[in-house]
């Protein structure tokens, strides 16, 4: 044990010692270095005596020794005899546990101070012996405390690669901690969350939680942020120590738009709902309404943003089981670790951390239903195997269960990728691509139905009109021509963001859309393209023509992402190369 740890205390120890006998006082630890001194030594302090060899006896022996002469035989065998400045002394052993770590120095450098020792001799070992036991005592608090410290750290690495979002508060409700997952679910900074009340963060949080009498077992609440209106499931545990109670664990689970039911009180999105009038749509529109009349599997493929789920929400709500549970799963936004039991659900005890009453898995929650399985790609190889038997025997086993449950549910799996393409590759199972794509429905990029562009501008303009209060009618001439020329990578997703966006951009009383509401990478467009700007747009401010270009950078990198291969194709949309892409990310400090 280091005594340099609490070197604070072993100073004040020495000066009280000091204070007390009007001794100088040197206070040596197991390898001779001084931790604490008073007198001409203080400024010795951190340093090695230079020979040590009373305190090296001391701490062999622990035993106190009374140095009166140089006659001492420890004295004898110093290297030192001769040389030494100390008159003589008493050295006492400071223990930790039974074993001397150091020892105490009371030196007298002339004979009155040593006559001074020598009248107090038993006054001076018994008070060296009470400083060794709170030397001792101050040691174990610095352990304890260290050990405290580092059963924490050990504690937020284990919470932190926790699947889940984790809040810990007090009995009133005051976050004591949370983990990084539980601040960024939250869109908050650690600093900014702790201390403050969950009732200031959450709308109807059940009060009973913290205030009710009795214990309360552990259960799913929903949570409505008051910042940004997003709701979460999550589970409560209260802390519960030798009948007191002492605080409470929430855990977030997920925003219930990811993977839950849609509620049911909720516009239900039905085929006609699904605006196109371009042939395509109108003929996928008819295949959908009539496949959905059947329980048959359907695959639903198409790039990001094309409208996979709200063809999968439609046909369930024009079949017969639109009374029965709508559910989805996005099975590429769950860690591979909770895919099996969130599908399939587990029994009580089946693995740690495990509920004490087990939880039903999804296709469970969607029996009479249809459970909806989007980016079907992404599903690990070990899972496509317990999926297929689901197919196959419509039975599930839950993790850690022993019997299998019977299942009534109709499966729409939707992905962007090629999933021929997996099979070849051998990351998707051949039999279960034939299983799911049994009626395959491909939904065509909006570069392929640009005749729907005004239809679909249209709703967006009455859907943001609503949500804005704005009271925009259409765009103009040149606006449309812009949106007509861009090829939208984003699809359908991008058209809605580009929008929103001009909705947000124009005043509350303006009829039209025009070309300076639209985002900065859709205006350089039309500024590049265009001999002369229209004089309806005289008024336009310049374009800077480096912010354009950022924003366009930013824009190509959320549609393809910030890999290496993202960059690789955002550069060759940019037409420029990879380097000059890296100079600009930096110049822009993107």
């Amino acid at each position: 044990m280091d005594l340099a740890k609490i070197s604070k205390l072993t100073q004040d120890i020495a000066e009280a010692i000091k204070a007390a006998f009007e001794i100088d006082v040197e206070i040596v630890d197991r390898r001779i270095n001084r931790v604490a001194a008073t007198g001409f030594a203080r400024n010795r302090v951190g340093q090695k005596m230079l020979y040590g060899t009373a305190s090296t006896e001391v701490i062999a022996k622990g035993q106190p020794i009374v140095i009166q002469s140089m006659k001492h035989e420890v004295c004898q065998v110093c290297p030192g005899l001769g040389e030494c400045t100390y008159v003589g002394g008493i050295v006492s052993p400071i223990f930790y546990e039974g074993v001397v770590i150091g020892t105490i120095n009371l030196v007298a450098y002339d004979q009155e101070k040593m006559d001074t020792i020598n009248n107090a001799r038993n006054g001076i070992i018994n008070f060296s012996e009470k400083m060794s036991s709170l030397i001792e005592a101050k040691l174990k608090e610095e352990e304890y405390l260290e050990q405290k410290l580092t059963f924490l750290e050990e504690l937020k690495v284990i919470a932190n690669i926790n699947p889940y979002g984790v809040l810990i508060t007090d009995e009133v409700g005051s976050i004591k901690y949370g983990n990084n997952l539980a601040f960024s679910m939250l869109n908050e900074k650690e600093l900014d969350l702790t201390g403050m009340n969950l009732f200031e963060l959450f709308i109807d949080l059940p009060k009973e939680i913290y205030y009710s009498h009795h214990d309360l077992d552990e259960s799913e609440i929903v949570l409505k942020n008051k910042a940004n209106d997003k709701t979460i499931l999550a589970e409560y545990k209260r802390i519960i120590k030798e009948g007191y109670f002492l605080g409470v664990i929430i855990t977030f689970k997920c925003f219930l738009s990811e993977t839950n039911s849609r509620n049911k009180d909720s516009q239900r999105i039905r085929i006609n709902d699904i605006k196109g009038q371009s042939a395509v749509i109108q003929e996928l529109k008819l295949n959908a309404i009539k496949f959905a009349k059947t329980d048959s599997t359907i695959l639903i493929t198409g790039e990001n943003g094309t409208g996979k789920d709200l063809f999968a929400e439609a046909i369930h709500q024009e079949s017969l089981r639109n009374k029965s549970p709508f559910v989805i799963i996005n099975c590429g936004a769950l860690p591979e670790n909770l895919i099996e039991s969130e599908l399939f659900g587990y029994e009580k005890g089946a693995f740690t951390g495990a509920s004490t009453i087990g939880k039903k898995g999804k296709f469970e929650l969607a029996n009479n239903g249809t459970i909806f399985l989007d980016e079907i790609g992404t599903m690990p190889l070990h899972l496509q195997t317990r999926l297929l038997r689901v197919i196959q025997n419509r039975e599930i086993d839950r993790i850690g269960g022993s019997e299998s449950t019977k299942l009534d549910v109709r499966i729409i799996a939707a992905t962007n990728e090629n999933l021929f393409s997996l099979v070849e590759q051998g990351k998707f199972r051949r039999d279960l691509y034939y299983r799911l794509h049994v009626i395959p429905l491909h939904l065509p990029p909006l570069r392929e139905r640009k005749d729907d562009l005004s239809l679909l501008t249209n709703g967006f303009i009455m859907k943001f009109n609503e949500l804005l209060s704005k009271s925009a009618g259409d765009l103009t001439a040149e606006a449309m021509e812009i949106l007509m020329s861009h090829n939208w990578p984003g699809n359908i997703r991008e058209l809605e963001n580009v929008m929103e966006y001009a909705m947000n951009s124009i005043p509350a009383n303006t009829e039209y859309i025009g070309v300076n509401h639209l985002p900065a990478y859709l205006q350089s467009f039309y500024f590049t393209n265009a001999s002369t700007p229209p004089s309806s747009h005289q008024d336009i401010i310049k374009i800077n023509l480096n912010n354009y270009e950022e924003e366009i950078i930013r824009h190509l990198l959320e549609i393809y992402g910030k890999s290496t291969t993202g960059k690789q194709q955002v550069a060759k949309k940019m037409n420029i190369s990879q380097a000059t892409l890296y100079r600009k990310l930096k110049q822009y400090n993107v």
